[in-house]
C-alpha cells in the first residue's frame, strides 16, 4: 500500500480539482453533492427535534475548511477528534474552540491527521516497504524498522498500526475494542456494558453511495463519545457536528435513528473485513508509554511544523490513481 486514502467527511464535502475540460461535469457533482448533504443535515435535524438532545451545535468539516481557508483534498475527522478530545481534558468546550480556531489548534488538527495514515499491514508481507511507507513512518514515529514500531505495540498492548495510533493520539490505551457489523442494536449494546472508559472511538469502513467512476478503495470515518462522570454524553461527529445528551439512555435512544442516516448516505464497504470498529480508551497508560508518548511528542513540538507545511503534507498524502491507498 503506497498512498493513503481520503478520509470520510470531505469525501461528501470536498471538492476534487477538476480535470482539464471537465469543469461542467464538476460543477454539475457539486451541485448534486450540496442538495445531499444539504438534505442529510436536515434529516439529522429532524431526529434531534424527535430526540433528548440537550445541544446539539451543526458544524461540518466543510465549515472548518471553508472558514480557515484550507485546501486539502482529504478529510480531517481523525484531526478534529483529536483535537475536540484535547480539549475536552482541558476542561473547555471543545466544540466552540473548534469553532474559533487559531493558527495553534489548525495546525494541531492538521498534524493529528497527518499521523493518523497508517499501514494496515505492518511489516508487509513478502515484499519490502515502499519509499513514501518508509517516509510515513519516519514522520510518524522517528523510525521506520519494525523491531522499534513493534517495540511500540508491546509498550501499548496493541497489536497493529491503527491501534498503535488512537492510544497514541488519544493519549489513552485501549482497555476494549469490539467488531460490528452496520446494526445499530449491536452497538447500542456495546455501550450499555459499563466498560470503565474516559473515550469512546469509532472507525467505520464504507464504499461512498455516490462513489465516483474509477475511484479506488473505500472510505472510512471517525466518530467520538465521551460519557462524563455526572453522565452527561458528548457525541462527534465531524460530518455533522457535536450533540450533547444528558444521559446515556438519551444517546442510546437517539443513536439508531442517527445510524440510519449514516447507512443511507453511504453503502456498507461489502468485502472489507471490519466494517465498524469500537475502541474504548480508559485508564493510566504504562510508564513506559508515557516515556514513548512523551518522546515523540517533544520530536513532533521540535518539528515546529506550521499550518502551510501541514497541508502541503496533507495534500502529498492523496494516492495515484495506480496505487493502493493506506488507511486513515
Amino acid at each position: 500500500m503506497a498512498q493513503p486514502d481520503a478520509e470520510e467527511g470531505f469525501a461528501l464535502e470536498s471538492r476534487k480539482a477538476a480535470a482539464p475540460g471537465a469543469g461542467c461535469d464538476q460543477s454539475a457533482r457539486d451541485k448534486e453533492v450540496s442538495h445531499h448533504q444539504k438534505k442529510s443535515m436536515g434529516a439529522l435535524a429532524e431526529i434531534n427535534r424527535r430526540h433528548q438532545v440537550g445541544r446539539a451545535v451543526l458544524f461540518t468539516q466543510k465549515h472548518f475548511q471553508r472558514r480557515f481557508k484550507l485546501d486539502i483534498p482529504i478529510g480531517l475527522c481523525a484531526g478534529l477528534i483529536q483535537v475536540w478530545w484535547s480539549e475536552i481534558r482541558k476542561g473547555r468546550d471543545a466544540i466552540k474552540s473548534i469553532l474559533e480556531a487559531g493558527p495553534k489548534l489548525i495546525g494541531d488538527v492538521l498534524l493529528a491527521q497527518a499521523r493518523s495514515f497508517y499501514l494496515e499491514e505492518f511489516p508487509p508481507k513478502h515484499r519490502r516497504l515502499r519509499s513514501s511507507e518508509v517516509r510515513l513512518l519516519e514522520f510518524k514515529y522517528g523510525e521506520h524498522r519494525a523491531s522499534s514500531i513493534e517495540s511500540l505495540y508491546r509498550a501499548f498492548g496493541v497489536t497493529n498500526c491503527l491501534e498503535l495510533d488512537i492510544a497514541l493520539l488519544h493519549g489513552l490505551p485501549i482497555v476494549k475494542n469490539w467488531v460490528f457489523s452496520y446494526n445499530a442494536a449491536d452497538i447500542v449494546k456495546a455501550f450499555m456494558e459499563g466498560v470503565d472508559a474516559d473515550l469512546y472511538v469509532f472507525v467505520t469502513r464504507f464504499w461512498r453511495s455516490r462513489q465516483e467512476r474509477g475511484e479506488k478503495g473505500h472510505r472510512g470515518h471517525r466518530t467520538a463519545l465521551v460519557i462524563e462522570p455526572t453522565g452527561l454524553c458528548r457525541f462527534y461527529d465531524p460530518r455533522r457536528g457535536e450533540m450533547l445528551f444528558a444521559g446515556l439512555d438519551h444517546f442510546t435512544e437517539w443513536f439508531p435513528d442517527y445510524w440510519t442516516i449514516e447507512q443511507r448516505d453511504y453503502q456498507p464497504q461489502r468485502n472489507y473485513p471490519v466494517p465498524v470498529q469500537l475502541f474504548a480508551l480508559g485508564g493510566r497508560p504504562s510508564p513506559e508509554a508515557i516515556e514513548k508518548s512523551e518522546g515523540l511528542e517533544r520530536r513532533f513540538a521540535g518539528l515546529n511544523f506550521n499550518v502551510e507545511e501541514l497541508r502541503v503534507w496533507l495534500k502529498g498524502l492523496r494516492p495515484a490513481p495506480e496505487s493502493d491507498p493506506l488507511e486513515c
